[in-house]
C-alpha cells in the first residue's frame, strides 16, 4: 500500500470507528452457562454496516451510529454434562458420583482383637478429624452399625477370621475399585437434574470516538433446577462378589460367598444408603436437598475497544484479487460481581454468574468482510478472576469425599484464567432483509488456587482428641481444586429480519459441542435491536 493509501485507510479508521460497537463473547465462571450470548446480531459486526455497504459502493449513505440498545428474551436448558473424561453423564455427577462410604469416620482395628472378644473392637484414627470438632453422631452409628452387620454375616464367631476389607471403612472404599461392577456403584448415589434458565437480557452500545467504543451488558434471570438420587448400590448383584469364594488356609481368612455379599450389599442400602435424609440434615452436615429456585440480576459486564478497518484491493483493477476489509480489533473490558452466589449448603444451588469473583479481560482478532461473498472472523482472548474468601464452605475430609462433605471451614477461592477462541461467519442480506451468522466458541478454564484460612490440624487420637497434630492435615482443599478444571465448546447460530436500517429483529440458537466437566446447555432466544 502506497502512502495515499494508508491515509485513506487512516481516514476511514476514524469514520468506521464512530460506529463500532463490540458485541463481546463473554466467558463465565459458570459451567451451566460458560459463554452467554448477549447479541442477536453479528457479534463482529460492530455497527458498520451502513458505512461498510457505502465503502463497497453499495449505497450512497454514509450514516454514522453513535448508539445501540438490545433486548433479548431467552430460554436454556439442559438434562446432560460430560464428566472429566467427555463422557456422557448426569448433571450432578460431572465432577463425580456422590460417595457415600467416604462420608464415614476412618477407623482401624485394635491390635488387641481376638477371637474371644465380640463383637471387635475398633478405633477412629482421628486422622480425618479437624482439631476441635467431633464426628456427626449419624455417621459414627451409619460406620458401626454397617460394619458390625457386615461382621455377624461373614465370621458371626470369630471375628479376626474377617477379610480386611471388611474391618474398616478404608477398606470398604477399596472396595469399590475392586472390578468394574462395583466402581462408580459401591456406595455411590447417581444424582440426575433437571436444569432450567430464563429471563431477559440487555445490550448497550456507545460510540465515543478516535476509533474507540464501549459495551455494557447484564440480565436477569430465575434458574430452577431439580434433583433426583439413584441408589446405584441396588443395581448390584450377588455375582459382583469381589472376593475369593474359596477361604485361605494359609491366612485365616474366611470365603465370603455370593450369598453373603449379597447381604452385605443388603445392609450396606439398610446401614447407609437409606440414611441419606438423616445424614444431610443432621444439625451436624445441615445440608439441603431441596429443589432450588432463585431469581437474581447476573453479573455487569463492560468493555472498552479500539478497531482499525483497512480497505484491501481497493485501487486494484479487475477481479483478479477480491475486494475486502480488513479489521483488527483490540479489547480490555471486566466484570463487576452483582449475580447472587451459590449457597454451598445447597445440593442444587448454582450461581447467576461468577459466584463473587469479578473479573478483567482482554481479547483481540480480526474481520475479513468480502465485498461480494460473506465474513469471516477470528478471536482468542482471555479472562482473569479476582480471587475472593468465602466462610463456612463444604471441604473434603478424605481424599474419596465427592459432593458431600461433613465439616466446613473457611477458604479462599483464586479462579483459574479462562481462555477463548472464536471463529466464524456471517452473511448480510443473504435474501432480502435476512441476515445470519454461525459461529463456534472454545472455552477452556484453568485449574483453581484454593487454599485454606483456618489452620488446618488433625485431632488426636480418642484418649487425646483435644491435642492437635500439626503434621496431619485432615482438610483436602486439592480434592476440590483437581475439579475445578473444566472446557465447553458451543456453536452459535444468529438469524435476523431489518424491518428499518435502525430496527432489527432476530433470535440466536446456542447449542452445545464438546465439553469435560460441564453442562451441555441449550440456548434459544429474540431479540429486539435499535441503533441510533
Amino acid at each position: 500500500m502506497n502512502a495515499r493509501a494508508i491515509l485513506k485507510c487512516g481516514l476511514v479508521c476514524v469514520v468506521l470507528g464512530a460506529v463500532i460497537p463490540a458485541n463481546s463473547i463473554i466467558t463465565t465462571l459458570s459451567r451451566n452457562d460458560p459463554t452467554p450470548p448477549y447479541s442477536a446480531y453479528n457479534p463482529f459486526d460492530f455497527l458498520t454496516t451502513t458505512h461498510k455497504e457505502y465503502l463497497k459502493g453499495n449505497t450512497k449513505l454514509d450514516s454514522q451510529k453513535h448508539f445501540c440498545v438490545e433486548i433479548l428474551p431467552f430460554y436454556q436448558r439442559a438434562s446432560k454434562g460430560k464428566d472429566a473424561c467427555g463422557n456422557d453423564s448426569e448433571l450432578g455427577d460431572i465432577c463425580g458420583r456422590m460417595n457415600m462410604i467416604a462420608l464415614l469416620p476412618f477407623n482401624e482395628e485394635t491390635t488387641t482383637s481376638t477371637a474371644d472378644q465380640f463383637p471387635i473392637q475398633y478405633t477412629s484414627t482421628n486422622t480425618d478429624l479437624p482439631c476441635g470438632r467431633t464426628f456427626p453422631q449419624v455417621l459414627v452409628s451409619s460406620r458401626n452399625e454397617l460394619l458390625s452387620d457386615i461382621q455377624d454375616i461373614v465370621s458371626p464367631t470369630d471375628p479376626t477370621k474377617l477379610p480386611p476389607e471388611l474391618k474398616t471403612v478404608p477398606g470398604l472404599l477399596h472396595l469399590q475399585d475392586a472390578n468394574a461392577s462395583t466402581q462408580n456403584n459401591l456406595g455411590f448415589y447417581l444424582v440426575g437434574m433437571r436444569y432450567k434458565k430464563i429471563g431477559v437480557r440487555f445490550n448497550a452500545e456507545f460510540y465515543i470516538g478516535h476509533g474507540v467504543g464501549f459495551t455494557m451488558q447484564t440480565g436477569i434471570a430465575t434458574i430452577d433446577q431439580c434433583m433426583s438420587y439413584t441408589n446405584r448400590t441396588s443395581t448390584l448383584a450377588n455375582t459382583t462378589n469381589p472376593f475369593c469364594t474359596t477361604a485361605s488356609a494359609e491366612a485365616k481368612i474366611v470365603a465370603v460367598t455370593d450369598a453373603q455379599w449379597g447381604c452385605i450389599l443388603g445392609k450396606i442400602n439398610k446401614d447407609l444408603m437409606a440414611r441419606l435424609d438423616a445424614i444431610v440434615s443432621s444439625t451436624e452436615i445441615n445440608y439441603s436437598l431441596c429443589n432450588f429456585r432463585d431469581t437474581s440480576m447476573e453479573d455487569l459486564y463492560g468493555e472498552l475497544y479500539w478497531r482499525y478497518p483497512a480497505q484491501i484491493n481497493k485501487d486494484i483493477e479487475g477481479d483478479e484479487y477480491p475486494k475486502f476489509l480488513f479489521i483488527p480489533y483490540f479489547a480490555i473490558g471486566g466484570t463487576y460481581a452483582i449475580a447472587k452466589c451459590k449457597c454451598f449448603n445447597q445440593l442444587a444451588s448454582l450461581p447467576f454468574g461468577n459466584n463473587g469473583h469479578s473479573a478483567g479481560r482482554f481479547r483481540g482478532g480480526f474481520v475479513l468482510d468480502f465485498y461480494d461473498t460473506a465474513e469471516i472472523d477470528f478471536e482468542g482472548g482471555v479472562t482473569v478472576f479476582k480471587g475472593r474468601g468465602f466462610c463456612g464452605v463444604p471441604v473434603p475430609n478424605n481424599d474419596y469425599q465427592s459432593q458431600l462433605y461433613p465439616f466446613t471451614t473457611d477458604i479462599k477461592v483464586c479462579p483459574g484464567k479462562n481462555w477463548h477462541l472464536a471463529l466464524g461467519m456471517n452473511a448480510r442480506h443473504f435474501w432480502y432483509n435476512w441476515n445470519c451468522s454461525a459461529h463456534y466458541i472454545y472455552v477452556t478454564h484453568d485449574e483453581d488456587s484454593i487454599s485454606l484460612i483456618d489452620e488446618n490440624n488433625a485431632a488426636g487420637v480418642d484418649t487425646e482428641r483435644h491435642i492437635c497434630r500439626g503434621s496431619i492435615h485432615p482438610f483436602k482443599p486439592a480434592v476440590l481444586a483437581c475439579k475445578s478444571k473444566w472446557s465447553a465448546s458451543v456453536f452459535n447460530f444468529t438469524l435476523g429480519y431489518d424491518i428499518s436500517p435502525d430496527f432489527t429483529i432476530g433470535g440466536v440458537m446456542q447449542l452445545p459441542c464438546k465439553c469435560k466437566c460441564a453442562y451441555q446447555p441449550s440456548t434459544f432466544m429474540l431479540s429486539l435491536r435499535i441503533t441510533i
